[in-house]
């Protein structure tokens, strides 16, 4: 199960005890930090392979970008198009 905070942003994933498993931060332009359960350490990759992320939108992890309605692209402004 997904937690989220005012803005969709995922900011935890829980297991089914509803203890938390994996955290998220974001910064000002949808770049994700993922963090231990207990926000100890910062992960280089996600254990749970959890792609919906920054507002709730789907991020591809082979390319780090966000599927946003019928475009791709990093939310910075890159406007990348899906082909």
């Amino acid at each position: 199960m997904l937690l989220t905070d005012a803005n969709m942003n995922v900011t935890t994933l829980v297991d089914t005890s509803g203890d938390a498993v994996e955290r998220y931060a974001y910064d000002a332009y949808g770049e994700v930090t993922i963090y231990e359960d207990d926000w100890s350490n910062a992960q280089s990759a996600d254990t749970y392979s959890n792609t919906i992320l920054f507002a709730g939108y789907w991020r591809d992890s082979r390319t780090g970008l966000y599927h946003v309605r019928n475009r791709y692209g990093r939310l910075a402004g890159d406007g990348c198009r899906a082909v």
